[in-house]
């Protein structure tokens, strides 16, 4: 079964790896947009540039590292 989150924009914690990348890399496959956070900038970096080829309003926009 595929979703589709055309119009969508998701905050996904727990994105650098296991189920919340995995949830981030479904909504980004399916059109929509996420935020990614994680307490690893290099993972998280690592999956959004993966995306240099998703559909358009699924790529990242900027990323941001909180102190």
């Amino acid at each position: 079964m595929t979703q589709t989150f055309a119009g969508s924009v998701a905050l996904v914690t727990g994105a650098a790896r296991g189920i919340g990348a995995g949830v981030a890399r479904g909504i980004v496959a399916g059109g929509g947009k996420v935020a990614l956070v994680g307490l690893e900038p290099a993972l998280l970096a690592e999956l959004a540039t993966g995306w240099a080829t998703a559909p358009p309003g699924g790529r990242p926009t900027s990323a941001t590292q909180l102190p």
